[in-house]
């Protein structure tokens, strides 16, 4: 009997024909039209299979849970105190919601501001309906941005199938000269038309990634040459291409743009009326949830320590396990009192007792960052722990009669 997490396309085809009714007219033969659309079935049920078994598979394992990685955090107590503070990202946009007060009422579209939830959970979400001219472009730009000339610089936003399943995304100076541009299915999460540049621009690099609830967050990178200021322009696509006669009625939903410096896309953050840097946004609906100030990775080795923790204990092993599931190799120093009678050999250390309850993490030299003339600022410390989450772990579970320091060489 084939196992469960290996059954084929042509194991769910026999499936299909064993639900078929009896008679000539159901034939069996091979070369049957019948046995052909079987066949078509089966391969469809074999990739939801296949899907599923990864699914299964990749979220059973905390080290590699995405969607279920949530219910994983919860279990355990996640976040806590110690979870890392995480990276900050920066939206150059200074209006990152679209409304037609704040973009525009774009061209040759209707744009119906707060007309649906938005993928963080909020009636914002703007409706984008192409008029019914002939033979034309819809869309509604972004506010145009300043950026760093000749640096990487990014454009991306949010959208879904509101009637049309497309939607074609241009990243370019405000002149519209030099830029990228592809296409995204909203129904799919394909890049029907990979990333091209245009003109001047170079480092072309297309991007989507499903949030729930039918959104997927669609973008792009590029360099644009000598321009210090870029817009982004989602254009509604009919599925066929961006130039077509709308119907009056069916179009794209969009929000959350973004537009900021980098050759690949960052986390998102809202904007209202000026630029902003800040922790990372949540979203409700996402399979790809990512707390405020924390990665996915660091949520990961988070969970691991947490887990690496709960059986308890006090050996030096036990503590270089927990340190080694948050990413770090480090050694314990412990000390014994020193005694005459006791066999110590002659030249060991003159410990007394107190010793016997101290201990000390051995932790990389790297995870210091040290004061420097000439580089740091007035106001930072002398020297800091790269990574405090460290620390934080080991003196939440350390044992209480126990004196605990760290030493970095």
């Amino acid at each position: 009997m084939t196992p469960f997490s290996q059954l084929s396309s042509l194991d769910f085809a026999a499936a299909v024909q064993k639900l078929l009714p009896r008679g000539r007219a159901w034939s069996r033969r091979p070369d049957s039209a019948l046995t052909g659309l079987c066949a078509a079935v089966g391969d469809c049920l074999a990739t939801v299979h296949a899907n599923m078994v990864l699914f299964l598979d990749r979220e059973s394992d905390p080290a590699q849970a995405v969607a279920l990685l949530g219910n994983w955090e919860t279990d355990f107590g996640l976040p806590d105190a110690c979870s890392p503070s995480g990276p900050v990202t920066t939206n150059l946009l200074p209006y990152s919601v679209p409304t037609p007060a704040k973009w525009g009422s774009g061209y040759h579209v209707t744009c119906t501001a707060n007309a649906a939830l938005a993928p963080d959970g909020t009636m914002t979400a703007e409706s984008v309906v192409p008029d019914t001219t002939t033979n034309n472009v819809h869309f509604q730009t972004t506010p145009v941005t300043a950026i760093t000339a000749g640096a990487p610089v990014y454009g991306c936003g949010f959208f879904k199938a509101n009637g049309y399943p497309r939607v074609y995304v241009a990243l370019f100076d405000p002149s519209w000269v030099s830029g990228v541009y592809a296409t995204f299915n909203l129904t799919t999460g394909n890049i029907d038309i990979p990333a091209a540049p245009n003109r001047a621009a170079t480092s072309p690099l297309a991007f989507i990634q499903y949030y729930g609830n039918g959104w997927w967050r669609c973008g792009l990178s590029c360099v644009l040459s000598t321009y210090t200021s870029a817009t982004l322009i989602p254009v509604v696509d009919n599925g066929s291409g961006h130039i077509f006669t709308g119907d009056g009625t069916s179009g794209i939903l969009q929000w959350g743009a973004q537009i900021g410096e980098g050759a690949f896309w960052n986390y998102y953050i809202g904007t209202n009326g000026a630029p902003a840097t800040g922790a990372p946004a949540v979203f409700p609906h996402s399979p790809v949830q990512i707390p405020p100030g924390q990665t996915v990775t660091q949520r990961q080795a988070a969970l691991l320590a947490k887990i690496a923790a709960s059986p308890g204990g006090q050996s030096a092993a036990y503590f270089e396990s927990v340190a080694a599931a948050l990413g770090y190799n480090v050694s314990i120093t412990t000390w014994q009192t020193f005694q005459l009678t006791g066999g110590a050999p002659f030249w060991s250390p003159l410990v007394t007792a107190p010793w016997r309850f101290a201990w000390r993490v051995n932790a990389p030299k790297s995870l210091l960052g040290r004061f420097t003339l000439g580089q740091s600022e007035l106001g930072e410390p002398f020297w800091a722990l790269a990574t405090t989450d460290l620390e934080c772990r080991f003196r939440k579970i350390a044992p209480a009669y126990g004196t605990l320091w760290f030493n970095y060489s």
